[in-house]
This record gives structure tokens, sequence and C-alpha cells, in this order.
């Protein structure tokens, strides 16, 4: 299968695994670790929330600044710039120190649109879903063991040697993803098309809309899914950690499953709701440790439906275009999933059960307008809606 990928998707693959080995180590123990520097449960969800929300005004601008100035630069400087502030929350003395790290780190996201952007370029005439669901299956490989050895080593050593130990991992990461090329996938000089034009699309508009609700709704539901186990069902860090495994294992299987569909296709997109929803009612409605695994196998949410969402995207937009469009789309994914801990946290605290209820209700709307919004068609290969223009390339 490898070789049906070029070079750099191989090595946009390994750099993947590599960040998500680290990123597993620490991801599904996080708010346990914010609660350990003296967070209380509302000031863990407000300390998950505000490096998103603080963050999300610069995905546009530097998606743009990409498409005009180099993807591959972009994707570097924010690989690195994660890395630091990595180590910089396993040296975080207090959970108000360890929130300009956060920010950091999820500023750190403007990679996205230009990696969204390399990557589609460079998948000219292949299915995009199912190449990025290749890609960024790297990093749910690569959390299959880490969520495991995670928590064995933060119940061992403590969780500031599991951040440390990440933060390695992820400069391993940035020095690999150091090694893809300029060419071909950076965009072409000449002629391109005005940046405005995405703003007169109602295909591109609605589906940007429909991101930051669908996002919103997956976090809500998931976001403090550790501390329920971990306080409700009882559950211990390691077995939390080994959690994080099979739910990894699950996002490998879901996403090189329904990123196979075709992209034309809706039911991929409703695939995934509906598992996400799945998982909610079998955590709400059993304590049994069978149960919850399975629930923590098909929960995969967001990692799953990121490569559908973008490759349904990359349809409403020209060639020359694809970082800034995908600018909008992180911008409303990290809004939806940086808004949706500080009402997880808000929720929890009155009682435990509720985020993931409400998380489940906000699903069903979503899986209501995944069956009735129109998708987008092609129009970087110049079809458009009969009262849209396309968006084509001017001087």
């Amino acid at each position: 299968m490898l070789r049906t990928y070029t070079r750099n998707h191989r090595l946009m693959f390994a750099a993947m695994f590599l960040w998500g080995f680290g990123m597993g180590m620490f991801i599904f123990i996080q708010p346990l670790f914010i609660e350990s520097l003296g967070a209380t449960t509302s000031q863990v969800g407000f300390a998950l929330a505000a490096g998103g929300l603080l963050v999300t005004a610069v995905y546009i601008p530097i998606g743009l600044w990409a498409d005009r100035r180099g993807r591959r630069i972009t994707i570097l400087l924010g690989w690195w710039l994660a890395s630091f502030a990595t180590i910089l929350m396993a040296l975080a003395p207090d959970w108000r120190w360890l929130i300009p790290a956060l920010v950091m780190y999820q500023l750190a996201n403007f990679a996205m649109p230009a990696f969204n952007g390399y990557v589609a370029a460079e998948s000219a005439g292949r299915n995009l879903s199912g190449t990025l669901a290749f890609i960024t299956s790297g990093a749910a490989i690569g959390r299959v063991i880490s969520p495991a050895i995670g928590g064995w080593l933060g119940e061992q050593l403590g969780f500031r040697a599991v951040y440390l130990i990440a933060g390695a991992f992820f400069v391993l990461s940035s020095l690999v993803m150091g090694l893809i090329s300029d060419r071909p996938a950076e965009p072409a000089p000449g002629l391109r098309p005005p940046a405005r034009q995405l703003f007169f699309s109602r295909a591109f508009v609605w589906q940007i809309v429909f991101i930051f609700l669908l996002f919103f709704a997956l976090e809500l539901g998931q976001i403090l899914m550790p501390k329920y186990l971990q306080e409700v069902r009882q559950l211990g860090l390691a077995q939390i950690g080994w959690l994080g495994t099979v739910g990894s294992l699950g996002v490998v299987v879901l996403s090189l499953t329904f990123g196979q569909l075709p992209e034309t296709r809706r039911w991929a997109l409703v695939l995934c709701q509906l598992v996400a929803l799945a998982a909610s009612v079998l955590l709400l409605s059993s304590a049994l440790l069978p149960v919850i695994i399975l629930a923590y196998f098909i929960h995969g949410g967001n990692w799953v439906v990121r490569p559908i969402v973008i490759g349904r995207l990359a349809r409403t937009l020209h060639p020359d275009m694809l970082s800034f469009g995908y600018g909008f789309l992180e911008t409303a994914m990290r809004l939806g999933m940086a808004l949706a801990p500080a009402v997880a946290g808000l929720l929890y605290s009155r009682t435990p059960a509720a985020p993931m209820l409400a998380g489940a209700a906000a699903l069903c709307v979503t899986l209501l307008l995944t069956l009735t919004l129109p998708g987008g068609r092609s129009q970087a290969l110049g079809s458009a809606t009969p009262d849209e223009k396309p968006i084509t390339a001017q001087t």
C-alpha cells in the first residue's frame, strides 16, 4: 500500500506516527494533570479552552500566507513551536502557569491549514479523504501503545516525566517533517483567485458553519471522559491509559475504513457521528469494563471525522487557495473544540453525566444537518451550483 503514495506522503506519515506517539502519552490524562496542579473541575475546562479561544484568529491569515509564501516552512514552524510548548508544560509549577504553554501548543496548530493544503496539492488525482486518512492514521497508530505507557509512567514517575518524554518525540517528529520537499506541493506562481471569492461561495460558508457545530458536539461529549471514568466508574490512571490505547486502535480502523468511501457520499460523515453517539450511550449506560472498552474503541470522534471534512471542503476550493480555505476550517474546528471544554466543565460540576448527554443531543442536531445540507461541488475543477460562479484564477 505504501507504494501508492509519494515520498512526501510517506515522510508525513512517519512524522505523524512520532507525533501521535508523543501526544498519546499525555492527551488522555491531561485533565488529570491540570487538576493535579491545583485546578478545580471548572478551571480544568477553562484551562483546556483558553488556548484554543485565544489562537483561533491566526489560522485564516496564516493559511493565506502559506498559499502565497510556502506551505512547508509554515508546517515546520508549527511543529517546532509545539515541541517547545510541550516541554514548557512539563515545567509549569501551577495550573495558571500551564495556560501560556497550552496557548503556545494550540497556537502551533496554525501549521494545519498549510499541512492540509500541502497534502491536498500533493494528492492531485487521488482520493483526498483516503490519503489524509492514511497520513493521519500514522498519528493514531502512534497512539495505540503510548497512552498505556503514559499512564504507567504517570503513576511511576509523575506527570512531568510524561510530558518531557512526549516533547522528545515531538522533536524527532519535527526533524522527520523537515525532510519533505518544497515541490510539487507548493502553490504555483502566477494567476491566483482573489481571496474574497471564498466569502461568496455559499457551499463553502455552509460547510464552515457545519464544521463548527460538528466539532463542538464531538468534543463536548468526550473531553471529560477520563475524569468521568476515574470519578464515577472508579478506574485507575493506568486503566484510563490503556483505554486511550484502545481508542487509538479504533481510530486507525475507523479512519482507514471510512476514508475509503467516496468523497461525494455523505454516509462516511453520518457513520462517524453515529459511532460517536453510540460511544456516549454505552459509557452512560454501563459500568462493565467490556462495554467501556467497546465505547472507547468506537469513540474516535474528531480524529476520524477530520479527513472526511477536509476532503469534502477541498471540492469547493481552487488549488491555490487550499491553505486559505483550510484556515477557515481550522478556525471553525478549533473554536468548536475550544468552547466545548468550558461548557463541559460547567456541566460536569453539576452532574458528571451532563457533558456526554449534551454532546449526544448536539450530535443528533449535526446528524440532521448532515442529511439535509447539500455537499459542496468541485469548484476547483470548474463546476458550480446553478446560482454560483466557480472560483477561478484572476490576475
